[in-house]
């Protein structure tokens, strides 16, 4: 199985924001998924994952062995999710204090605009009262003057409490959305880390046991490449000992044979006779 050489890349990248959030776990649960990736093609990065080693530097052939890295990718995971969780926290946290500010500025601002209008309407009796005054306007008129102003300044402080509590209703509804989708939010990212956590674990499963099958089937060649040569040795020596039998045969000597065979006191002496009844000059030489 090939190297997913876009993943390592996205495992470099995660690595390298990990590093500046000082986050150790996340930076060792990164390294080890491209590790995993690398492991695909027998390969390591090394400790800082920007090298390209031999998994077996000792030099013996010793095939690698499988391991799997699901511990190390839950890990990764683990750590994806935290971020991006505290990414949403963090913009939620941010978005109910801007609603926050805008609610305690409420009640001053409305404070205001009802002393604006009560200050307005005072002005403007004021001002109706000197008129009525140069005019000769009777009480009666006054009066009735104060009340039509009395009234329109109840109407006013009247709307300002509407819209005030309609702002105040607003806000509340914002946050009541801004919650739900910040819930929906953490639902989807860890849906999505899951899933995404799923699939890398069973591609990480299936690497494992492709690798298991490779590192037997190594193992398998490598014992078979042994006993080829011990076999081969073993063949050798049967070889040169059955030359040294047949050389000492010529001369009348059958220790090789014995040896090689097994043979018996009772064999040896049968195979002398024959030579020497076949060769009894060379025979006489050798019993003196």
């Amino acid at each position: 199985m090939a190297a997913n050489y876009d993943a390592i890349k996205q495992y470099q990248k995660l690595y390298a924001q990990y590093q500046a959030e000082g986050n150790t776990a996340g930076m060792a649960a990164a390294h080890a998924a491209a590790e995993a990736e690398r492991a695909k093609e027998n390969y390591s990065g090394g400790a800082d994952g920007g090298q390209h080693l031999s998994p077996d530097a000792s030099g013996t052939g010793s095939p690698r062995s499988a391991e799997s890295r699901s511990d190390a990718i839950a890990q990764l995971y683990a750590a994806q999710r935290e971020s991006k969780l505290a990414a949403l926290k963090s913009a939620y946290d941010r978005n109910m204090a801007e609603l926050d500010a805008k609610a305690a500025e409420l009640p001053e601002a409305y404070s205001t605009a009802r002393n604006g209008a009560a200050a307005a309407s005072a002005l403007a009796q004021a001002g109706f009262n000197a008129r009525a005054a140069g005019t000769g306007l009777n009480s009666g008129a006054g009066g009735q003057a104060a009340l039509a102003y009395g009234n329109t300044l109840a109407a006013n402080l009247s709307s300002l409490d509407q819209k005030q509590a309609q702002a105040v209703s607003d806000l509340g509804a914002q946050r009541q959305k801004l919650a739900a989708a910040y819930g929906s939010a953490i639902a989807q990212a860890a849906a999505e880390n899951d899933g995404a956590k799923a699939q890398a674990l069973y591609n990480e499963a299936v690497r494992a046991d492709n690798s298991l099958v490779s590192a037997s089937h190594a193992q398998a060649t490598l014992a078979l490449r042994k006993e080829d040569q011990q076999n081969a040795l073993s063949q050798h020596s049967e070889e040169k000992a059955l030359a040294k039998a047949k050389m000492l045969a010529a001369a009348g000597d059958f220790s090789g044979y014995a040896q090689l065979y097994g043979l018996t006191d009772e064999q040896l002496a049968w195979l002398k006779k024959v030579y020497a009844a076949e060769n009894p000059k060379t025979a006489r030489i050798i019993n003196g």
